[in-house]
């Protein structure tokens, strides 16, 4: 519940998506990936283009994976 919690808080507006689920499972291999598109997709075993469609989503709900800062608490909510 903790985490749900911070999530809402965290990022409310990825939480509301009706996609989230389906961002949220491209934000943890991508960043396990070190930040290669191609390498999560190919982990997810999708098309290389839906991982980075699902980032642009996820950075127009307030969760930019561009910023290092950022990039391990987002790590470690997803996880």
């Amino acid at each position: 519940q903790d985490a749900m919690d911070l999530a809402q808080n965290s990022y409310p507006l990825l939480m509301r998506d009706p996609h989230a689920a389906d961002i949220i499972a491209t934000v943890l291999p991508y960043l396990d990936c070190a930040g290669s598109a191609t390498a999560a997709a190919e982990r997810l075993g999708v098309h290389r283009y839906t991982p980075r469609l699902r980032l642009r989503r996820a950075a127009a709900l307030g969760d930019h994976l561009a910023h290092p800062g950022e990039l391990s608490s987002t790590h470690l909510l997803v996880s």
